[in-house]
């Protein structure tokens, strides 16, 4: 695969992740009637944690919109995503930080 190709496929997931995170955010503010990934409902009302909804949510999700306008230039994925990861966890709450 081309590294365009390779980067297309990144954004892709990219999206995904960002759609995963709104349903994760939805499902703990308890607007599960909203969710993407119905078929996943029952994973989301599992793994939801109250701790994501309002800010964090948001800044997850920009955090992952800026990851894909990174991913779509000259940037290495590897590196986009060492620090998306990195984003994401400073955002986890408190309690749920390993």
């Amino acid at each position: 695969q081309s590294p365009a190709g390779a980067r297309g496929a990144f954004s892709d997931v990219l999206e995904q992740l960002a759609r995963w995170i709104r349903d994760l955010a939805a499902v703990a503010s308890g607007a599960a009637d909203l969710v993407i990934n119905v078929d996943a409902i029952d994973w989301l009302r599992a793994n939801a944690d109250p701790g994501i909804v309002g800010n964090r949510a948001a800044e997850a999700i920009a955090a992952v919109e800026t990851a894909m306008d990174l991913a779509q230039g000259n940037v290495n994925p590897q590196l986009v995503l060492a620090d998306l990861l990195r984003t994401l966890r400073l955002l986890r709450p408190v309690a749920t930080r390993s």
